[in-house]
């Protein structure tokens, strides 16, 4: 998920690293006791609405620990560090396939990509840039490894991300309430980014608004909504199309929505890349 460079403030771009192998190294007493903690955590925050024991005796409950591969290369964070260029980073996110593909998915969505950009003021090929670079226009439930419940919950048990995997985890919890959709039928990145659009739950909640404008008739598998709250977000973000031909200008309004998305600048060039390539 390349919103998980928004992440990297707060050390998601390290869990690959072998230095910090030492984080995942918990006991499994260690395990069972933090595993408590955050049950009895959630039980007083939801008190009332919520039998949270269910979720951790549902069939579908585990710990992730398979997400520590240390092998994983954060794409975003290697160029911030030098390491790697734009050419390297533009070769791993596939962007001359994404190009090829984009008319394809710009004309399947045609309808709501001019319904979107009319009614928040967003131009659609960077709506269309976005979704790009966040599913590689795929779509449905299946995007992300994990379900998010248990990502979430294995970042609490077993990283310093305590803080992090909790609010989160909070958020996940509300967000499947006031959509009724079972909250394990979320499947994530191994930080929580779900849907074709890899909102954390925090940004589902407060920026994910569908096409009818409300969270509660939203879905983040269905693309259409997710067109919707991409344009949505830019828009919050302090979009303004009177500026697109300033997209290129770090300093314009446009570049700096594109960048709230994900603070990365190769992510912000990649997605001005695919929407300047549409007509």
């Amino acid at each position: 998920s390349l919103l998980l460079a928004q992440l990297a403030g707060q050390g998601f771009s390290s869990l690959s690293n072998p230095a910090l192998a030492h984080w995942f190294d918990v006991p499994v007493s260690r395990q069972n006791e933090r595993l408590k903690e955050l049950k009895d955590k959630l039980r007083i925050d939801f008190a009332d609405t919520i039998s949270i024991d269910s979720l951790f005796n549902d069939p579908n409950f585990q710990l992730e620990m398979e997400i520590f591969d240390r092998t994983r290369v954060n794409p975003e964070s290697e160029v911030a560090s030098g390491s790697k260029d734009y050419k390297w980073y533009r070769e791993v996110l596939q962007i001359d396939k994404k190009i090829k593909e984009a008319p394809n998915f710009m004309r399947k969505y045609r309808d709501e990509l001019r319904i979107a950009e009319n009614k928040h003021g967003v131009d659609k090929r960077f709506i269309v840039g976005v979704l790009g670079i966040e599913s590689g226009f795929k779509e449905g439930s299946k995007i992300g490894k994990y379900k998010a419940f248990n990502a979430l919950a294995t970042l609490y048990v077993v990283t310093p991300k305590k803080e992090y995997a909790y609010r989160e985890l909070k958020e996940l919890v509300i967000f499947s309430s006031r959509t009724r959709i079972p909250i394990f039928s979320f499947n994530s990145s191994y930080a929580g980014a779900i849907g074709c659009a890899q909102f954390i739950p925090s940004s589902l909640n407060r920026l994910f608004i569908g096409k009818y404008g409300e969270v509660e008739k939203s879905n983040p598998t269905n693309m259409t909504d997710c067109i919707h709250s991409v344009a949505y977000y830019l828009k919050s973000a302090g979009w303004k199309n009177s500026e697109d031909g300033k997209i290129h200008d770090k300093s314009s309004r446009n570049w700096k929505a594109i960048f709230s998305y994900n603070k990365s600048e190769p992510y912000v060039k990649a997605v001005i890349e695919i929407a300047t390539s549409l007509e």
